[in-house]
């Protein structure tokens, strides 16, 4: 009868959803204003520890959705940039990992030149998404003309017109 318990837990503990966010992925959209300006919607998704393994949907926890506008400022390392001022605009997580400053850390964003990478998600029109958290510039991922995804052709850097996704490189550990 123990053994049949201790199994029962085991079992039970094997299955248990792991909740506790590990890894966040944060893709950001961003929109040109008529004034030169930007404002977008960066998209922290957070996921399990698990998640590292594979990258499986099935390891998401929730996310939080922070909502930026900003104005042009000067990046040496961009062809194009922007100090940026964030809110939550609204997630489906616990109220404790939402008020986390990290979320809204974001303070600027800038496209720096075209990539080179051949194995880019569109060669000829991705360029460097640049980010600053509040260290400096930094790498954050790929970027490119929303339109792309979508079917349509563009140019092959910002043009002030079209939308962008900026798409990271890397996924951040947590520490919430």
């Amino acid at each position: 009868m123990a053994r049949a318990l201790a199994s029962a837990a085991l079992l039970v503990a094997a299955c248990a959803p792991d909740t506790e966010p590990s890894w966040a992925f944060d893709p950001i959209e961003l929109r040109p204003t008529e004034e030169g300006g930007v404002t977008g919607f960066q998209t922290w998704e957070l996921f399990s520890e698990k998640w590292d393994k594979n990258h499986a949907e099935k390891h998401y926890i929730c996310a939080v959705v922070v909502e930026f506008e900003g104005a042009v400022t000067s990046c040496t390392s961009c062809v194009a940039a922007w100090e940026v001022t964030t809110s939550v605009l609204e997630s489906d997580c616990d109220a404790a990992i939402v008020d986390d400053p990290m979320f809204t850390s974001l303070v600027g964003i800038g496209l720096g030149n075209l990539s080179e990478d051949p194995a880019a998600p569109h060669p000829g029109s991705t360029s460097e998404g640049r980010a600053d958290y509040g260290a400096g510039w930094e790498t954050h991922g790929l970027a490119w003309p929303k339109t792309l995804d979508e079917g349509g052709t563009a140019g092959a850097a910002w043009d002030g017109v079209e939308p962008f996704t900026l798409w990271p490189t890397a996924a951040w550990p947590l520490e919430i």
